[in-house]
Parts: C-alpha cells; sequence; structure tokens
C-alpha cells in the first residue's frame, strides 16, 4: 500500500482517487514489487519504472509512485503529455520517490502545458556542474512543481563561471 495511514479512516484508494486528476486514468508505479508488464492501472499490478508509466500516459492523466521507491535513469525522462500529473504521496519528498542520474544528464525534460509533478526528489550523482534535474522547454506552459526536493550535492565540479565558494 502507499501510505502508512490507512487506519485514520480514509483508504488508500479514496485517497489515490482525490489526487488523481478528474477524467484522466491513474497509473501506477512500485519500483519494488511492480513489472512494466503489468497492466499499471491499479495499485495491485503496478510498472516497475516512470519510464514505462510515461510510455502509457495519455494528457490528463496521472501517475502515482510509490514512496521510496526509486529509478535510476541513463536517459532523460521525457513529459510530453499534457495535463499529466506525476506525484509520490509521500509527506515529505525526502521520503519520496527518488529520480537519479550521472554526469550532465537532465533527469527530466517537460515540453507540455499543464504537466504538475509532485512529491518527488531529483539526485545526480557523480554529476559536473552543468547537470540539470528538470528541464523546460517553451511547451511546458503552466508547469507546476510542488514538494520536490533537488539534490546535487554529488556534483564533482563547478563550470568556470561558478564561485568555488557559497554566495
Amino acid at each position: 500500500s502507499y501510505f502508512h495511514n490507512e487506519g485514520a479512516g480514509l483508504s488508500s484508494d479514496l485517497i489515490l482517487a482525490a489526487l488523481a486528476k478528474p477524467g484522466g486514468r491513474s497509473w501506477h508505479v512500485n519500483s519494488t514489487s511492480g513489472v512494466d508488464g503489468n497492466p499499471g492501472d491499479t495499485p495491485l499490478y503496478p510498472l516497475l519504472t516512470l519510464t514505462q508509466a510515461l510510455t502509457k500516459a495519455e494528457a490528463g492523466d496521472t501517475i502515482f509512485l510509490n514512496p521510496g521507491g526509486s529509478e535510476t535513469v541513463t536517459a532523460t525522462l521525457a513529459v510530453a503529455v499534457a495535463n499529466l500529473k506525476i506525484v509520490c504521496p509521500a509527506a515529505n519528498p525526502a521520503a519520496g520517490f527518488t529520480v537519479s542520474g550521472a554526469g550532465t544528464l537532465a533527469l527530466m525534460t517537460v515540453s507540455a502545458a499543464g504537466v504538475h509533478v509532485e512529491g518527488l526528489k531529483f539526485a545526480h550523482t557523480g554529476a559536473t556542474g552543468n547537470a540539470q534535474c528538470v528541464l523546460t522547454t517553451n511547451a511546458a506552459d503552466r508547469l507546476v512543481v510542488e514538494r520536490c526536493l533537488f539534490d546535487d550535492s554529488a556534483i564533482v565540479a563547478l563550470p568556470p563561471s561558478m564561485p568555488s565558494r557559497p554566495l
């Protein structure tokens, strides 16, 4: 289950339904128990990766990511579907779903309008100073990034234009 407080009177299905965009489908990712060959449309049969969920999502859909889960990407996650919501329902994004990648890889590129990203942690490993967590294009109108954590503490070198000490 995504939630540890189900005894509080609300079921996890009710909470997930409240977080979803109206009218769209829900996709579920669990990096521990999921399988990318699963349908992914219920928490019982989740997908393994956000990468796979992005290939299935259509305009107006919501992708739910398991708290504490993670995905290490070797190619940028391309969010090119309008009005897509990507959410990890963790109270603290440090305990949310982590997207990590090495080098100068942009972890996520948003090129669609109305995208909402919530509760994720983006982390670079062994990155250089010109690495981006989330890159946007001109088409990313009305992008909402809420309760996300951007961890660039693993950057090993700064570009020549950056100061070598904190400002």
